[in-house]
């Protein structure tokens, strides 16, 4: 008995058929990997253009894009990550981080503010963002061991920093 798929297999036509779909998809969202939102602003407010990855920095409504392959690196732990205060300070150079807190937002929409654990932490006093980290390849957060924070502390791929402040 004939097969009625010319290659006698079924997936092999499904495949074929969704390999241009898949590519519409890809170009649709712009998969360059910055990370970054494409109405995000550098500190000069030019167009984000990044040779890495990208965090937005959101401060009273403006969203601008931070290059984490720009501030310097730092290993904790032995990994390689970026100050939290570099990061904040590459979008917004003038500001007081004295003045601010933060919080953030996971690629996957996590708040840590949503956990019991960390609602209390959050948000994270702008003095503090020197003791947190952000790794350049994958978004992460990491924070210094002295401020024993819970792991809802340590989001992953963090797409937002959210300031709050005058």
């Amino acid at each position: 008995m004939g097969s009625r798929f010319a290659s006698g297999n079924p997936f092999r036509s499904v495949t074929i058929a969704l390999a241009p779909a898949a590519a519409l998809v890809l170009v649709g969202c712009g998969a360059s990997g910055g990370g970054g939102r494409p109405d995000a602003l550098t500190a000069d407010g030019s167009a984000e253009t990044s040779t890495g990855l990208t965090v937005n920095v959101l401060y009273h409504g403006e969203t601008r894009a931070a290059d984490l392959s720009k501030p310097a690196t730092t290993e904790v732990n032995g990994l390689t990550f970026v100050r939290l205060s570099d990061v904040v300070r590459q979008a917004y150079p003038t500001l007081d981080l004295a003045k601010v807190a933060a919080d953030f937002l996971g690629g996957d929409g996590f708040k840590p503010g949503s956990k019991a654990n960390c609602a209390t932490l959050i948000p994270v006093p702008g003095t503090r963002l020197a003791k947190g980290y952000i790794s350049p390849e994958t978004r992460n957060l990491a924070w210094d061991e002295s401020l024993q924070y819970p792991g809802c502390m340590r989001v992953h791929d963090t797409a937002e920093i959210d300031l709050v402040g005058p």
